[in-house]
């Protein structure tokens, strides 16, 4: 009950960082696509909290808000690489519905061997989510630096790309990670007797 509780906990928290994430990228793209309008923006909401008795009610939908926020990110994400994913279950293996097969059989079999595949999975959607929202901020800052081409637009652009091409190679990483987790939780689990 304990480690079931644990879990749940673990995955609220991963998706209101990945809420967190997104709605902070929605946040900067709109200020720097609309500037004087984000400012307007921003003191509506600043008179509205004003208005909210209730911090713990404001905290407990801010909370609220960024886990729905973050579950449709990592879902996006999830639809944008998952075709990356499939090429490589398909050239480790012929049938890539096989590491569907074999990862259910390790979560029923042998939890403990499946904590890892676990860990690759939690840390390829937080990647994916920020890849997402890299990838969203990337036309607004070549906007930018066409209205305004100062060094620090040039900069963050340079990193904006930087950062996107070696989280791209990051990620592309870790489905490889994840589909080796899963190949060796499997053979591990088929030479460990089975807990009664």
């Amino acid at each position: 009950m304990t480690e079931s509780l644990g879990r749940f906990v673990s995955n609220v928290i991963e998706f209101v960082i990945s809420g967190v994430l997104f709605l902070a990228t929605l946040a900067v793209l709109f200020q720097l696509s609309f500037p004087g309008d984000s400012h307007t923006a921003w003191e509506r909401f600043e008179q509205l909290s004003s208005k909210t008795s209730s911090d713990t009610l404001l905290f407990a939908m801010g909370v609220a808000f960024a886990y729905a926020a973050g579950a449709f990110a990592e879902n996006l994400a999830r639809w944008l690489f998952e075709w990356r994913l499939n090429q490589i279950k398909v050239q480790r293996s012929s049938d890539q519905d096989e590491y569907g097969n074999m990862r259910f059989a390790i979560m029923a079999r042998h939890p403990e061997l499946y904590l890892e595949i676990e860990f690759q999975l939690k840390r390829m959607r937080t990647e994916r989510v920020l890849a997402l929202c890299l990838a969203l901020l990337l036309p607004a800052a070549a906007s930018r630096l066409i209205v305004d081409p100062r060094w620090f637009w040039v900069i963050c652009f340079v990193m904006l790309i930087g950062g996107l091409l070696a989280l791209l190679t990051q990620i592309n990483e870790r489905f490889h990670r994840y589909c080796r987790a899963i190949e060796r939780a499997y053979h591990e689990s088929t030479k460990v007797p089975q807990v009664p």
